[in-house]
């Protein structure tokens, strides 16, 4: 049998935190102010206005999906999802609310206009696209990520395949 290595150990012992951290209890006023959304979409919007990077669809070498993109298609279609993605805007980090504005841009194109024009103007926002990651302004990554248009592709194959499945 081999010994896993150090490195190995502390990275699984670091990554069973981050889950278990993630897993909170969602507080009463938020349960009930969004009686009709599920613990599942709670949680999701919460995991989305947590999010520390902002990407849509595979990023690095595995084209993996970010937690918080995996848990924007939850949000995306449960019935509160515009009052969701506006909770995840308003209490999210700078990655968060450029999530909560996609979401937005497809469900509710003026509150997504109103929003967006709240962004700080200092506030950094990291991204990834593919195998590149970086940081642009928030104003930057509205305009260039989600205004543009750039990901609405995806949002749209989403959707077809969301239809699919029923």
């Amino acid at each position: 049998m081999t010994v896993p290595s150090k490195t190995f150990v502390v990275m699984l012992c670091a990554i069973l935190g981050m889950t278990i951290a993630g897993v909170q209890t969602i507080p009463g006023w938020i349960k009930s102010k969004y009686a009709t959304a599920s613990s599942d979409e709670l949680n999701a919007m919460v995991r989305i206005a947590q999010a520390d990077t902002f990407c849509f669809g595979g990023t690095g070498i595995a084209a993996a999906s970010s937690p918080a993109d995996i848990m924007f298609e939850h949000v995306f279609f449960s019935p509160k999802a515009a009052d969701l993605f506006a909770w995840a805007f308003e209490h999210g980090t700078p990655q968060g609310q450029m999530f909560a504005l996609l979401g937005l841009r497809h469900l509710a194109p003026q509150r997504c206009q109103s929003l967006a024009a709240r962004l700080s103007p200092s506030s950094e926002v990291r991204i990834a696209s593919g195998c590149i990651f970086g940081k642009l302004s928030a104003r930057e990554a509205f305009i260039h990520q989600i205004e543009s248009g750039a990901y609405d592709v995806m949002v749209q194959r989403m959707k077809v395949h969301a239809s699919l499945d029923k």
